[in-house]
């Protein structure tokens, strides 16, 4: 009887150790991933940052690039990411874009710009 009950014992701790290993082996690619994404988000936190430091003091007037850059960043940040980058939350993107909206459709209209829209 002592004999069973160590062979049974011997086993469990046998298929806990090795269901550990497995979940271990498995999941690890989800750790990597899940830093991956962190850095990754680091890198275009940065990119964000920079594009819209330089791009802010162009406005009303913008620049085509400028234009192409942010509406690109604001693109996919609407839809690319998982795990969304807090630049993508910057209010900034939403208000250099609003800002270049307005100017170009007082462009076309001939009247100025209101000042809310300009202030940085």
């Amino acid at each position: 009887m002592k004999r069973v009950l160590l062979i049974a014992t011997f086993a469990a701790v046998g298929i806990l150790l090795s269901s550990g290993l497995l979940a271990a082996y498995f999941f690890r690619p989800t750790l990597s991933t899940a830093i991956a994404t962190v850095e990754a988000n680091k890198n275009i936190d940065n990119a964000t940052y920079s594009v819209l430091k330089y791009c802010m003091p162009t406005l009303p007037g913008g620049s085509s690039t400028c234009d192409a850059g942010i509406k690109n960043i604001n693109d996919n940040c609407l839809n690319n990411f998982k795990v969304v980058p807090d630049s993508c939350k910057d209010p900034r993107i939403a208000k250099y874009l609003d800002a270049r909206t307005a100017q170009m459709t007082l462009t076309i209209q001939g009247k100025p710009v209101p000042p809310q829209l300009l202030s940085k």
